[in-house]
């Protein structure tokens, strides 16, 4: 049985979430008085090569080495030396592979 009226299911940590009737009301008068909203989850993985678009670390790029919940470890080379450093994911954006 379907119902019509759930988009998608949400998942946190990859199970199921359970969302709290106060959080959905909080949500749904958010989405009320802001239409131009636009929702994204960034799929990351460990390998790949990243910008850092925020933080301390603004401007840097680094490549992913492991993943825990909402932070990354990332490499980062830079001025010859090799440097590990914990960058939460907000931060992040995948980077172009140049053809």
């Amino acid at each position: 049985m379907k119902d019509h009226g759930i988009v998608c299911n949400v998942y946190w940590l990859r199970k199921p979430a359970i969302i709290r009737d106060e959080e959905m009301l909080a949500i749904q008068n958010f989405l009320s008085h802001h239409a131009d909203v636009s929702v994204f989850a960034k799929h990351l993985a460990p390998g790949e090569e990243v910008a850092i678009d925020g933080g301390p670390l603004s401007g840097q790029s680094g490549v992913i080495r492991s993943l825990q919940g909402r932070k990354a470890h990332l490499t980062i080379e830079s001025l010859g030396i090799t440097l590990q450093a914990e960058v939460g994911i907000q931060h992040l954006t995948k980077k172009k592979i140049a053809l």
